[in-house]
């Protein structure tokens, strides 16, 4: 019915006793509004829905259909064949019917009610409407276009409506969920707590805690030095992660055999490679569905299309609250372990695999559940790290060694270890220690930094441990620089010193620049999920709202002001991502692209992507 309704134009007749009459579709588009004023003053007007306006069809007969019915009411407005009968005391009856009518089923009659609104001025506007139409139809057509457009601008609008309200609805179930696991957290804590308290005993008493220690010191200094050059450690106090040591047996026999190394060496103290033949025989029998889908996965490690939400599922169920407990690893073991291998770095610099496990546990351990800021997250950067090292091109640009390749992947691996949610200026807004301890100066990054090489003052945990100093030194310097790089306010900073240095054409094979590059490439990375296929992009663009929103939350609860884009209350997803695309992704890219050319389908595909907002 509405279809044909909305077909019929306004439609006015001049009946034989000198009433005007007026039909047309009413503001709502739901209902035909009649209007009648007789020379008397009298006016009457009704609204006819489909209810109403059944009524009046079956006048016809029952089969009749709409466009009959519609097709008899403009003939008869259109030939002047419109009459009104005796008007009683609240109606009048506005009869309808063909030129040649000969019975009452070519007629249709409807019952109008008295008013007292004046309804003639409507009927003589509704006259000049038309004839305006008529006179000036491309100002008429410009105004349909513009309404086009507003309609389409609003469908978009409340299509981006619907995607926030499920956005928001997935956030809600994730937050359940992921304040299950810090009540089981806070447990864990209490009962650690009440653990320590009832088990520790004072270690001095009276004036011994006033004794010289300087010569203690010294020995701890010189204790210092020499774990470095130790290469066999004892373990048996460390306390890591139940890691599957099968897969990470199939994972190293991707790239290791027995055949290509001694199997009794630091490097392989603790996963043993299958041989050649071996290995064949296992992936034949492989009936672990976990095993299978990490394996295949693998498959993509040199692509761009490798896939971190894969692995992560397998591993440990989802991605999202599973990111508190990963007994058996996630997706930052499996990658980062796998790139060690593929590389040889524990055979080429002498790591012991015990080392390197512990250290690699320990930094997967220190990423908290974030919504964004994980180890998954890490897991991504070291994957498109080591992308930008190889297929982008960077190693063979700036004549890296296998020192600053490690370096690279260890930066990435552990660019936002222990990162808390929130950004630097929520650190600095309610000065936080670490804000104070920083100086308000790149406080995440350096935090990040810092607890590394912190924790791995304990030679159970340091993957450095057997390196020459001077490699030690050059792989600290390289990580500090690459992460602190991270801090996106100094972001104009660095892209101007890059852009700055590209004009002047170096070779890119000093120190100095070569450790600019790596840190562009790091920066590259940190950011790529604007850059991905559009299903990967939509999954991190999720993650960074829900901990956008989070932030928000804090700040309010604080009295703070929101800070941009982090109001749950003002959703902004689609402007936020649109405004991050083309003022950062975007340029940034474009520039990295000029210098590593094989990088430029990642500008491709964030256009790809940015144009998802805007349609």
């Amino acid at each position: 019915m509405l279809a044909k309704l909305r077909q019929c134009p306004s439609m006015f007749a001049t009946t034989p006793d000198g009433l005007s009459v007026m039909a047309k579709l009413s503001d709502s588009a739901e209902e035909l509004a009649m209007y009648v004023a007789a020379t008397d003053g009298r006016c009457y007007h009704s609204l006819f829905g489909e209810t109403e306006l059944n009524e009046v069809k079956v006048q016809l007969n029952r089969e009749a259909g709409w466009s009959q019915f519609f097709d008899i009411v403009r003939n008869a407005f259109n030939n002047s064949c419109v009459t009104t009968l005796v008007p009683s005391e609240d109606f009048i009856y506005v009869l309808c019917y063909t030129p040649d009518c000969k019975s009452v089923k070519e007629a249709v009659c409807f019952t109008v009610k008295k008013t007292n609104e004046d309804v003639l001025p409507l009927i003589v506007k509704g006259l000049v409407d038309v004839d305006h139409l008529y006179t000036h139809p491309k100002e008429r057509e410009r105004e349909l276009i513009r309404l086009v457009e507003e309609v389409e601008q609003a469908r978009i609008e409340a299509e981006q409506l619907d995607n926030e309200v499920r956005v928001l609805e997935e956030s809600q179930l994730w937050q359940k969920e992921y304040d299950a696991v810090n009540m089981r957290r806070i447990a864990e804590y209490r009962k650690s707590l009440a653990e320590l308290a009832s088990n520790t005993e004072p270690q001095v008493h009276g004036d011994a805690q006033f004794k010289d220690i300087s010569g203690l010191e010294l020995c701890a200094n010189q204790a210092c030095v020499c774990r470095r050059k130790r290469s066999h450690l004892s373990f048996e106090s460390v306390k890591c992660k139940d890691y599957d040591k099968e897969l990470l047996r199939l994972i190293k026999s991707r790239w290791i055999t027995t055949e290509a190394m001694r199997a009794n060496t630091p490097p392989n103290s603790v996963i043993i490679p299958y041989t050649q033949s071996e290995l064949q025989e296992r992936l034949g029998k492989l009936t672990d569905p976990k095993h299978k889908i990490v394996w295949d996965a693998l498959d993509s490690l040199d692509e761009w299309s490798y896939n971190v939400f894969d692995v992560q599922v397998a591993m440990a169920g989802n991605h999202f609250s599973s990111l508190a407990y990963q007994e058996n690893g996630g997706s930052l073991l499996v990658t980062m372990y796998a790139l060690l291998m593929k590389y040889q770095f524990l055979h080429k610099f002498n790591v012991d695999e015990h080392v390197a496990l512990n250290w690699l546990c320990r930094v997967e351990d220190g990423y908290h559940c974030n919504p964004y800021h994980n180890s998954m997250h890490a897991a991504d950067v070291v994957h498109i790290t080591h992308y930008i090292l190889s297929k982008g091109g960077l190693v063979e640009r700036c004549k890296l060694s296998d020192i600053q390749v490690f370096a690279a992947l260890f930066a990435a691996a552990i660019h936002d270890y222990g990162h808390p949610g929130v950004n630097n200026n929520f650190h600095i807004s309610i000065q936080t220690y670490d804000a104070v301890l920083y100086n308000d100066r790149s406080v995440l990054e350096n935090t990040h930094v810092s607890s590394v090489f912190k924790f791995m003052e304990n030679p159970q945990y340091d993957i450095l441990i057997g390196f020459p100093e001077e490699q030690r030194r050059e792989i600290r310097d390289t990580v500090i620089e690459m992460v602190l790089a991270t801090d996106m306010s100094l972001h104009t900073k660095y892209l101007n010193e890059f852009k700055c240095r590209l004009r002047e054409r170096p070779p890119f094979t000093s120190r100095r620049d070569q450790n600019l590059a790596l840190s562009m490439a790091l920066k590259m990375a940190d950011i790529s999920n604007c850059g991905r296929s559009l299903d990967v992009y939509l999954n991190w663009s999720a993650k960074v709202s829900d901990e956008f929103f989070m932030q928000g939350d804090r700040e309010r609860c604080l009295g703070l002001p929101c800070s941009p884009f982090m109001d749950r209350m003002n959703p902004t997803r689609a402007q936020g991502q649109s405004s991050f695309m083309n003022y950062v992704f975007l340029p940034f890219y474009e520039t990295m692209a000029e210098f590593l050319p094989n990088m430029h389908f990642a500008v491709k595909q964030g256009e790809a992507c940015r144009a998802y907002w805007e349609t």
